[in-house]
């Protein structure tokens, strides 16, 4: 082999690897430049979902309201809440949509229990909004409870004076004691949902 050749060879040898090393380099992913997607905070997904805003402030909540629900519980013993958590479900249906004989419902946990006492009491709240507000309606009434339950558990679980947040704590401490004497094997099991049950008959 002629030493023009033979150089020709190493020339295309050597373009041929810096071409193949291109190449991996440009197709190889650890090699590819990092990419970071901002991942916005817990509040901003919560706006997103439904904004706050135009809800009324937990102060709109009448102090006769909360004196009224603290006297219903100061007339039951801390070691029952059977009658209190009796009268404040009144006119609150089940949301259960189980209607199997013997069926156990789950007991409220604290923020439910606020949210139906705020409920029980709510002729008192929706005085101090205009007649077409929609503070009446359930799902509206959820947001506006969900809200102030945020706000009286950042002012220390207190409103007018009186622990809101230990009630209600309490209250729901006894239901699941109440429930675990009645249902001494009672264990909570989920329902799949019916597309569930079609895809593992499925599979």
């Amino acid at each position: 082999m002629s030493i023009p050749t033979r150089r020709y060879n190493t020339r295309l040898s050597t373009r041929l690897q810096d071409e193949k090393a291109s190449f991996l380099q440009l197709h190889n992913p650890m090699s590819l430049p990092t990419i970071s997607i901002p991942v916005p905070p817990k509040a901003t997904l919560r706006a997103r979902k439904g904004s706050d805003a135009g809800l009324p402030d937990v102060s709109v909540v009448p102090k006769k309201l909360i004196d009224d629900l603290f006297a219903l519980a100061d007339g039951c013993p801390r070691t029952n809440y059977a009658e209190f958590l009796a009268a404040i479900k009144t006119g609150n249906g089940p949301h259960s949509r189980i209607s199997t004989p013997g069926h156990i419902p789950r007991t409220p946990n604290c923020y439910i229990v606020f949210r139906i006492a705020l409920w029980a009491f709510r002729d008192q709240l929706v005085d101090h909004f205009p007649p077409e507000h929609k503070a009446r309606q359930g799902p509206y009434f959820s947001r506006i409870a969900s809200l102030f339950w945020r706000q009286i558990r950042s002012r220390n679980g207190e409103l007018h004076g009186r622990n809101v947040e230990r009630l209600c704590r309490d209250v729901a401490a006894w239901a699941v004691a109440e429930r675990q004497r009645l249902h001494p094997d009672y264990k909570y099991r989920p329902r799949r949902s019916t597309a569930n049950k079609a895809a593992v008959l499925g599979d």
